[in-house]
């Protein structure tokens, strides 16, 4: 950091339009020239390398958005949008601490059994199907 971005005029006024949102969600932002924007900072978790595709979400989702509720909307979409950009990988590698910190963070949200698309996260299984899981193998 600091990471710019240039961005054509439409899309520069359409992030305009939603810095307030961007800046509640951890967006450090300011206006460098006519369509470019320096970002001084991100929401915890968001790596310098995907600044550029967050952002082209969050484009996207301010398109797709409903303008009578825009602002809503675009809270709730830019924080999914945030929170799966965010995400840890089945590739990643973490210690035993990042481990115990993400379960329990999990569990400390609102509806911990499923992702931001509204996938599950997890899957409770009995003693009897582990075992029958194991014997099968």
């Amino acid at each position: 950091f600091p990471h710019t971005v240039e961005f054509s005029a439409v899309e520069f006024e359409a992030i305009k339009m939603v810095e307030e949102v961007l800046a509640i969600l951890g967006f450090e932002i300011k206006e460098f020239g006519p369509q470019t924007l320096i970002i001084y900072g991100t929401p915890s978790g968001v790596m310098n390398t995907g600044i550029k595709e967050i952002f082209d979400q969050i484009l996207e989702d301010v398109r797709s958005s409903d303008q009578t509720r825009v602002a809503d909307k675009i809270f709730s979409d830019i924080a999914k949008t945030v929170a799966y950009r965010c995400a840890v990988t089945s590739r990643q590698k973490l210690s035993i601490l990042e481990m115990k910190n993400l379960v329990e963070d999990l569990f400390r949200c609102q509806v911990p059994g499923f992702s931001p698309t509204g996938r599950p996260v997890f899957k409770q299984i009995s003693q009897g199907e582990l075992e029958d899981y194991f014997a099968s193998k």
